[in-house]
């Protein structure tokens, strides 16, 4: 029995880009417990142009 998801929870989101008027998708991984929030980005060692944490 799985008791905990391993798997990121991931989601696309546009940016606005209001110098370009143009609109970016970003590639987002969900931090939705307090573990994931204060383990945050610290252990990546890269994180792509388009790609972040919420």
């Amino acid at each position: 029995m799985l008791t905990h998801n391993t798997l990121p929870y991931l989601a696309y989101i546009e940016v606005y880009d209001p110098v370009e008027h143009t609109w970016h998708p970003v590639l987002v991984e969900i931090a939705d417990t307090s573990a994931e929030r204060q383990i945050g980005l610290m252990n990546r060692s890269f994180l792509p142009s388009d790609q972040g944490m919420l």
